[in-house]
């Protein structure tokens, strides 16, 4: 196995120091097992405050990617806060494909190339493009549209198909 193959980019969620899911299940594991993992956790509006029980990790900094190293190969990054009304489809479309250009250049400089992403945020979609990954995986594990009925439109823009795809729904 090459030593690209042994390299995970996963973009999260939740916050790693969060109450653990899956996720941080899954990448611990990696790690443990020998990969370099990066693990992207969500973001947050610049003009909101950090929620009163999660400001210990909720540490996002605006047009900053902010990188704390864990573990031998366990990375954290936390991309820049959000501009307001992230959850707009337009707004979010351009401010996830900057946030995948800017993760990209934060990847590169920690010698993450031709990695599997691992993606379980669907609004990241637009920007998967820019990042340097082989494979693809998407980790779906809720209706996600069923949150949001009065808005479907939101959900239509999710498109995965630049690179090779592995992917799952656990529902």
């Amino acid at each position: 196995m090459s030593n690209s193959s042994k390299q995970i980019v996963c973009i999260s969620t939740h916050y790693w120091d969060d109450a653990w899911f899956r996720k941080q299940q899954f990448m611990s594991r990696f790690v443990k097992n020998g990969y370099k993992v990066a693990y992207i956790e969500p973001t947050f509006s610049i003009v909101r405050k950090p929620d009163e029980f999660k400001k210990k990790y909720q540490t996002n900094r605006p047009f900053k990617v902010v990188v704390e190293k864990r573990d031998e190969n366990l990375f954290i990054l936390k991309p820049p806060r959000g501009i307001p009304f992230l959850s707009r489809p337009k707004v979010s479309r351009l401010t996830y494909m900057y946030f995948s250009l800017k993760l990209k250049y934060a990847l590169k400089k920690l010698g993450f190339r031709d990695y599997i992403l691992w993606v379980y945020r669907p609004e990241y979609a637009p920007g998967i493009k820019y990042f340097d990954n082989g494979k693809l995986v998407v980790g779906i594990v809720d209706d996600l549209a069923a949150y949001k009925q009065d808005e479907p439109e939101k959900y239509q823009y999710t498109n995965f198909t630049h690179t090779p795809l592995l992917f799952f729904m656990l529902v």
